[in-house]
């Protein structure tokens, strides 16, 4: 099956699980994408193995701003062919939070490089690349040791810069990776108890409310 006839195919599996409902909702909450069939993730996931692990198709999808194209690339590309400068391109252009999280979770978690890619991202200068480095970072501390207490210095640092930024998706993406990170071990909390008592006496209202949250955060833990 030639390139051309694999994304044919693809349009017509979509075309028959599309769900007009489910798109027009989405659209209606500010998520537009030149073209959404409002397929969910489990049927796509279901559908994904119709089509073997492919980097020419992989990469011919992602190019496409269609939304349920986005998501089987992440999906169809393999591990072997996707190199940092490729992944920090598509990190560059995944558009949408959505893909960003659905991304995060299929492939860029999942490569051997991801660490370091996701500390590289979240100071990357584009948001929606600093956001992709958060989301890949909160998958990755899921089964990755204990940080070490400059690594962990270099996230806190990062991670609270981030929450005071004016973007609510920026903040979320921050805020949800710290989380995970108080939530990984004691001696996590630990390097943040300096820079919470600095919050603390700040006339700043962004580190006043950073320091409610992150107090309320660790009263669960």
């Amino acid at each position: 099956m030639t390139l051309e006839d694999k994304i044919k195919d693809i349009r017509t599996q979509l075309r028959l699980a599309m769900n007009g409902v489910v798109s027009h909702s989405m659209r209606q909450k500010g998520v537009n994408y030149r073209l959404n069939f409002g397929v969910d993730l489990p049927t796509l996931k279901q559908m994904a193995p119709r089509w073997d692990k492919d980097h020419e198709l992989a990469q011919s999808l992602w190019r496409e701003d269609i939304r349920e194209f986005k998501i089987l690339a992440g999906l169809l590309q393999p591990l072997e062919s996707f190199t940092p400068e490729l992944a920090t391109e598509w990190a560059k252009s995944v558009g949408q939070k959505e893909i960003a999280e659905i991304t995060a979770m299929h492939l860029f978690q999942q490569v051997p490089f991801a660490f370091e890619l996701s500390f590289r991202w979240m100071a990357h200068p584009d948001e929606m690349v600093q956001i992709c480095g958060y989301l890949t970072f909160s998958r990755i501390l899921n089964t990755c040791a204990e940080l070490d207490e400059r690594a962990s210095n270099e996230f806190l640092s990062q991670s609270l810069s981030s929450m005071k930024d004016d973007s609510y998706a920026l903040q979320s993406a921050s805020f949800l990776a710290l989380r995970k990170f108080l939530a990984k071990s004691s001696k996590h909390r630990s390097y943040i108890k300096p820079l919470l008592t600095t919050f603390k006496h700040s006339s700043e209202e962004k580190e006043q409310k950073l320091y409610q949250m992150i107090q309320e955060e660790l009263s669960y833990l």
